[in-house]
């Protein structure tokens, strides 16, 4: 305050001549900007001393006002980095600006205690409706698979079934590098597990994603960038990892530019195995029906690779043409126990064998046009997509000399084209765009038994009907987008409206009845408003629609015997369902902290829900899909923060509360019918966080430790009980940071993660008990080698599907009555 009072003093004197210094302080080595560095105006004049104070901006930018004297400096200070002090210029009489240009700075170590401690990188940063974890910075890179780093990125949780949520929510959608993934959304967890985060650059989360998303329920967007890529030459990465239980695996990733062509390569294998049990038992009140005791042997092995190519015709037209390809393998083998103890004690034996092949091929290609109008640009963008599938099932109960095996291939064929225009007006920026989707699929199960003679012939003793006729679905989707950008100072203005339809249709095959034939149109309007009134602090509010539409899965009247006293099945009659958001968020950030906070209030209307029911007199639970009548209140709120108290230690830390609630339901429409359920009113609380520690240590050493807690989650006739995971690593690089090891450790403490599952139908229950091992340790290695210069060009816009729900790809779509 002193300072600031001087300040007015000297600004305000008679016939002072008052003088603005600009300038940007930038990382000496990278030329990066420096953003909160402290910036020191000393103004010295006999004895007298004025000092003007200011801290850069995000930009590492910074413009102070002062009245010069006899000799004038300019003092920089920041966190890891020498200080500068430079004399500025005279000042000649009339001048009003002093443009000092960029002013490096130099990254130093510091001596703690004759202990060298080197700067912490940052790994996380807030920028308006966007957060990025910076996954190649963090150590613990170089062991893990990309799911296992998603546990810390802010405001992402991923339970101990490995399902992903958002800020306590499932409504969100997964890109790599800008654009869908088929594989990701019908089987997120096993294609995030075959990614290892070494060839990973950084994750990015939407948190309110605009109107050029589609509209199907995107309520975040996470963007997984792929590592960076190098200009006028060529670097490589090599990382291979191992540990137990039985894990192992590497990736390659290359990259190279010459003149106006560049290119970039990545190939990945993995490995792993794993034992889990699962006790399944089902209930009358308190009696005992059911009890399934089930031991199984998974694994999962595959390869992944992609291919990016760029060529920059001139200055102002860029092309880049990208295919990736995938094959994944997983297995599992049961062997189960089934006890019944009523009306009289019966043990029998059930064994069963599932493979299922995952493979995708994915091309498309980008053309960039910019204009001498800063800013304008106008692209064009077409991708294909098919994802051939294997599904293979086998199950033998021995005591009823039965075995029934089912085989099938499937497969989606998609063709997508956009185009984007963006037009920048001074302070005013318009984009529209339009896009057409057109997507094949089609399943060809093979049902077998074995006769008598131990031979396999046509049949089966659980499929029903729509199972052994096989499916056949085409969805075509069109839509457009209008949105408009103000940015004028601290404050910004976004506003948009997207249109879209979609049409589904599907039939089993020889099966005129099972004919569906869906349209549904829809209008979603988008409004954000940002406000920054200082470098420090920005605010965000937002207000936007969604749409949820029922999935094929959901839709299709295809039955699924899981067991004698299971059967799941779609809904033909569901419609869509609507939701409105709110959201606040508050972000503040210092020279060694940061801490964003943040609201959300929906209102979900028609809410589509998994629901369960019995027939009258049957024992058998009955899994489907219904519009839910009452509405669905959703309050949650979040705050994440950053703290480096020293230059050796970074803590952070998320945490997520939200309340659910809705009406009392008596009864959904399921085929035509009323379903009765006479649930209660509704009203659930849970909670997620995660605390991190990154310790830099002497010789080139890290440690790292991570927490994460999730509470009881309570869904609509569903609980799932807590649970704690917790990890440790430790990092040591080589050979000026070009070679990296790390020895890290999930939940070292803990044998096997114990997860409870119950859902309740009036008196009858039905409870789930796993056991997964969750204790790994692994061993990782990475090393770089080559030299970057820059980044090859990509276009700015490209293909983003977001209009299938989780549940809506081939993948999704059961081929076994069994």
């Amino acid at each position: 305050m002193l300072a600031l009072l001087v300040f007015f003093i000297g600004s305000n004197a008679l016939f002072a001549q008052q003088v603005i210094a600009s300038g940007q302080v930038t990382e000496a080595a990278k030329g990066q900007p420096v953003p909160f560095a402290k910036v020191t105006i000393r103004c010295i004049e006999d004895k007298d001393t004025l000092l003007y104070r200011q801290v850069t901006d995000g930009k590492g930018e910074f413009r102070i006002a002062f009245v010069p004297k006899k000799e004038n400096y300019v003092f920089i200070q920041s966190s890891g980095f020498k200080s500068l002090l430079n004399e500025l210029p005279k000042v000649s009489n009339g001048q009003k600006l002093i443009a000092l240009g960029r002013l490096a700075l130099e990254e130093t170590p510091i001596e703690l205690e004759e202990v060298k401690v080197v700067h912490i990188r940052q790994l996380i940063s807030v920028k308006g409706d966007k957060i990025d974890y910076s996954v190649d910075k963090d150590p613990e890179a170089s062991a893990q698979d990309l799911l296992s780093m998603l546990r810390k990125v802010p405001l992402v949780t991923v339970d101990g079934q490995e399902n992903i949520q958002v800020k306590g929510s499932s409504n969100f959608k997964i890109l790599i590098n800008g654009k869908p993934n088929p594989l990701i959304d019908s089987n997120p967890k096993e294609v995030l597990k075959s990614m290892p985060a070494s060839s990973i650059q950084k994750i990015e989360l939407i948190t309110d994603p605009g109107v050029k998303y589609d509209a199907e329920g995107v309520g975040a967007v996470l963007n997984i960038i792929t590592a960076q890529m190098s200009a006028d030459g060529t670097m490589a990465t090599i990382s291979l990892n191992g540990g137990y239980p039985t894990t192992y695996g590497g990736s390659l990733y290359l990259s190279s530019k010459i003149k106006k062509f560049g290119a970039t390569a990545n190939l990945s294998s993995f490995n792993n195995e794993t034992d889990m049990s699962i006790l399944m038992e089902q209930m009358q009140g308190n009696t005992l029906l059911l009890a399934e005791d089930a031991r199984q042997k998974r694994s999962m092995n595959g390869l992944r690779g992609n291919i990016l190519l760029s060529y920059e015709i001139d200055d102002k037209n860029l092309l880049t043409w990208t295919t990736a390809i995938s094959n994944i393998h997983t297995g599992a083998d049961s062997q189960t126990d089934i006890f019944r103890p009523l009306p009289v004690e019966q043990r029998s034996k059930k064994n069963s064998q599932d493979k299922v092949r995952f493979d995708e091929l994915n091309t498309s290609l980008d053309y960039q046009r910019s204009t001498s109008r800063q800013g304008e640009l106008f692209t064009f963008s077409y991708r294909y997509t098919i994802t051939p599938n294997y599904f293979y099932n086998l199950i033998e109960l021995p005591s009823l000399k039965r075995s029934e095996r089912m085989k099938s291939n499937d497969a989606m064929k998609e063709h997508t084209g956009q185009l984007d225009y963006t037009l920048p007006i001074g302070k005013h920026k318009a984009e529209v765009g339009t896009k057409y989707i057109h997507r094949d699929n089609e399943t060809s199960p093979v049902y077998e038994i074995l006769d008598n003679q131990n031979k396999w012939v046509p049949g089966s003793y659980y499929a029903t009907e729509y199972a052994r006729n096989g499916l056949l679905h085409k969805n075509v989707v069109l839509a457009g987008y209008a949105s408009y950008s103000y940015s004028d100072g601290p404050l910004s203005i976004n506003a948009g409206l997207r249109a879209e339809r979609n049409w589904i249709k599907a039939q089993y095959k020889n099966l005129e009845s099972s004919r569906i034939n869906r349209g549904f149109t829809d209008v979603i309007p988008q409004l954000s408003i940002g406000y920054v009134p200082s470098p420090a602090l920005q605010t965000r509010f937002g207000y936007k629609e969604m749409v949820v539409r029922p999935s094929l899965r959901q839709l299709s009247p295809f039955e699924i015997n899981s067991s004698e006293t299971s059967l799941s099945k779609g809904n033909p009659n569901l419609d869509p369902s609507r939701i409105r958001n709110f959201n606040l968020s508050v972000t503040h950030m210092g020279t060694r902290y940061m801490i964003n906070a943040g609201a959300d209030y929906s209102l979900q209307y028609n809410n589509i829900e998994s629901v369960i029911y019995k027939e009258d007199g049957s024992n058998v639970l009955i899994s489907t899909f219904g519009n839910l009548k009452s509405p669905t209140h959703r309050v949650s709120a979040n705050v994440y923060s950053t703290l480096t108290p020293t230059n050796w230690l970074r803590l952070s830390g998320f945490a997520n509360l939200s309340h659910t609630s809705r009406g009392a339901t008596k009864s959904v429409d399921v085929n035509g019918i009323s379903r009765e359920l006479n649930l209660p009113e509704f009203s659930s609380v849970s909670f997620s966080g995660n605390i991190n520690g990154m310790i830099t240590l002497p010789k080139s050493f890290g440690f790292n430790v991570n927490l994460f807690y999730l509470s009881k989650q309570k869904m609509l006739q569903t609980t799932m009980g807590d649970h704690f995971i917790h990890s440790l690593s430790l990092t040591k690089q080589f050979m000026k940071d070009r070679l990296t090891l790390t020895l890290s450790a999930v939940s070292p403490f803990m044998e096997t993660l114990d997860l409870k599952i119950e859902s309740r139908v009036g008196a009858f229950k039905n409870v789930n008990h796993i056991q997964v091992p969750i204790r790994r340790i692994s061993l990782g290695l990475t090393f770089k080698f080559g030299s970057m210069k820059g980044q090859v060009k990509k276009t700015s816009k490209t293909i983003v599907n977001d209009d299938l729900s989780k549940a809506s790809s081939s993948t999704d779509l059961p081929n076994t009555g069994m």
